[in-house]
């Protein structure tokens, strides 16, 4: 299989960890494949689209991330610090950095439009319930009042 790697340019992040060194994730997109299906991919709300220009709801970026790495999509040279650890500070995932959140993270922000934009990400489909609500069988006959 043929995958597109898509890296970024790191000259314009500013970090604030001890040591100088990024571990940026990287992008990793199958050519011609049907576009993926992300369910945590969330429209943004039609008041913000136009103050933030994400089609997506950027609240959802750790998510998201968490399904494209789960999926193959994204590739990590680092390791994810445990989920106890991250609960008390600023982490982005795709920067391996804590000087901002992921949900902060204009660079991660863009390369998700990016792949909108691109057709190689997509909104999931949102599921309907044929039966929204569940029918109850009542024995009727053999109630005592």
């Amino acid at each position: 299989m043929s995958v597109n790697m898509h890296a970024i340019d790191c000259k314009s992040v500013v970090s604030t960890d001890n040591d100088n060194n990024v571990n940026i994730a990287e992008f990793a997109w199958p050519s011609k494949v049907e576009a993926y299906s992300c369910s945590s991919l969330r429209p943004a709300h039609k008041s913000r689209q136009e103050e933030l220009k994400f089609t997506f709801n950027v609240s959802k970026c750790d998510h998201i991330f968490d399904e494209l790495h789960k999926h193959g999509y994204i590739k990590i040279s680092h390791v994810i610090p445990a989920l106890e650890e991250l609960k008390r500070h600023a982490y982005c995932k795709f920067h391996n950095s804590y000087s901002h959140a992921i949900n902060d993270c204009k660079v991660f922000c863009r390369q998700v439009q990016l792949a909108i934009n691109e057709g190689r990400l997509r909104f999931h489909d949102m599921q309907v319930d044929k039966t929204s609500f569940p029918v109850s069988t009542l024995d009727l006959q053999h109630l005592r009042f």
